[in-house]
């Protein structure tokens, strides 16, 4: 596997382990201003996505869903 594969893998997995987690323990629905629900698991994942694709490319940006 190609070094930016591994990365991706390992990005979706960390963001997956949160989403597995929360779903056995629960999480928060909070309403966004434009009316769409998110959940706290959701914003929790993407956040281990960027933690992982931030230290793997420091020299990228960021564009998430809920960031």
């Amino acid at each position: 596997m190609d070094a930016t594969l591994a990365v991706m893998v390992e990005a979706a997995r960390a963001g997956g382990a949160i989403a597995r987690e929360r779903q056995r323990r629960g999480f928060d629905v909070i309403i966004k201003g434009d009316g769409s629900p998110v959940t706290d698991a959701d914003r929790d994942a993407e956040a281990a996505v960027a933690r992982v694709l931030a230290a793997a490319y420091p020299e990228y940006g960021w564009l998430g869903e809920e960031t």
